[in-house]
């Protein structure tokens, strides 16, 4: 059994890590990029259907019922189309950013795994707000978990 002295929990906040370090920041501009090039992309597919509507409600009247028919069904088409392309985009999005979170994940564990090689800590966590509702400051490792992340971050 384990003196209570030889037991310490570190914790870090987690909303201060992604505030202040450096590849969680590049991490949101990547997304935020991403989804600007989708949101860009659904915006233009919905432009073009826009004017083939509009294309085929100014030959209205001067289409027969066959034509009609056609347009009717292109436009069905387009609208499948935009749907589907719009769910791989979404799909896409997802994948890329929880490739990108786990990677910035990854990053936190080994650099904690490298922190804590002196085995100083049993448990080392990440606080939310509103998940704990005590803490004591002595524990926090927040600064050093930053201020050692950005710097390995610079480095590569």
């Amino acid at each position: 059994m384990l003196s209570n002295s030889s037991f310490k929990i570190a914790y870090f906040d987690m909303d201060s890590v992604e505030n202040n370090f450096a590849m969680v920041k590049d991490v949101k501009d990547e997304l935020n990029k991403k989804e600007a090039g989708i949101n860009n992309e659904v915006n233009k597919m919905q432009k073009e259907y826009n004017q083939k509507v509009n294309e085929y409600q100014t030959r209205g009247s001067s289409m027969n019922q066959v034509q009609s028919e056609a347009a009717t069904k292109d436009l069905m088409q387009m609208q499948e189309q935009m749907r589907n392309h719009k769910q791989n985009l979404d799909q896409e999005y997802q994948d890329f950013y929880m490739r990108r979170m786990g990677d910035v994940k990854t990053r936190i564990e080994d650099f904690l795994k490298d922190f804590n090689k002196d085995k100083k800590y049993s448990f080392i966590l990440s606080s939310d707000p509103g998940l704990f509702y005590y803490k004591d400051t002595i524990y926090n490792i927040t600064h050093e978990l930053v201020a050692g992340l950005n710097g390995l971050y610079k480095k590569k």
